[in-house]
């Protein structure tokens, strides 16, 4: 329907104004006598005819009321094509690991939100951890698997792709390394041992998001702390009748 409004000729300037929340952006056409609003000369307001203003050739651009949705700003980890390694190994740690399926599938729909290359794949070797879950009793890790690995495939991971190496500093290369040396003392010593305190320093690191942080440090004494002096729980994680989740989830405050 036609939309009406009182102008003066004098007035209007190449016909750019804002009408009721409606912006108009064109040229005013077909005029035709009427009463009530129209269209009004300055020179003659005295006598002035009223017209009927025609805005069928003139461009609407109506402006929405809604608001605008808050928008979160994308970090450099968060697209797909960067892929932190170390974060990598931590999930594919999980999926050699975990006896637990909802730690798997956690797992395997963080890495179908990357597209590793084809280096970082072979150097991880996390396509050999996906190929034994499709031989996993649970139907459930079997798909996903088998999603991840279609997935990959046809977002090109197999092709070559220049990579970055990124390292920390020094100080917390070091720290890290302690604590792992430390998990390892505390649980035996075995080269077994070794690869389960990596998995869980990997785990605190993450939690404490990458950061050397006062609570770091004093999540690493506590479970150092249950290793030698709780017998069960240590046992229990080497059995696997315990996942790293739950021991951190009684460290981790």
């Amino acid at each position: 329907m036609p939309c009406y409004q009182v102008f003066f000729i004098d007035e209007i300037d190449d016909l750019h104004c804002n009408l009721n929340g409606v912006r108009f952006i064109g040229r005013l056409v077909n005029f035709c006598s009427v009463t009530g609003y129209g269209l009004v000369s300055d020179s003659d307001k005295s006598n002035a005819r009223t017209l009927r203003v025609d805005f069928q050739n003139i461009e609407a651009i109506r402006f929405s009321q809604t608001k605008m949705s808050r928008m979160k700003q994308a970090t450099l980890t968060s697209l797909k094509g960067v892929v932190v390694v170390e974060d990598l190994l931590r999930h594919k740690s999980i999926l050699d690991n975990s006896k637990e399926t909802e730690d798997i599938i956690n797992a395997l729909n963080y890495l179908k939100k990357k597209k590793p290359c084809k280096e970082v794949i072979a150097s991880t070797a996390i396509d050999k951890s996906l190929q034994e879950l499709k031989s996993n009793p649970n139907k459930s890790i079997v798909e996903e698997a088998e999603k991840l690995i279609n997935l990959w495939e046809l977002n090109g991971s197999s092709k070559i792709q220049p990579t970055f190496e990124v390292r920390y500093d020094n100080l917390t290369r070091h720290i890290r390394r302690n604590a792992v040396r430390l998990f390892t003392e505390a649980l035996g010593g075995l080269e077994s041992d070794e690869i389960c305190a990596d998995t869980i320093e990997k785990e605190i690191f993450h939690h404490y998001k990458r950061l050397i942080s006062k609570p770091y440090k004093k999540t690493v004494r506590k479970v150092v702390f249950m290793f030698k002096h709780q017998k069960k729980e240590r046992e229990a994680l080497r059995k696997h009748q315990m996942s790293y989740m739950q021991l951190l989830a009684r460290c981790i405050q």
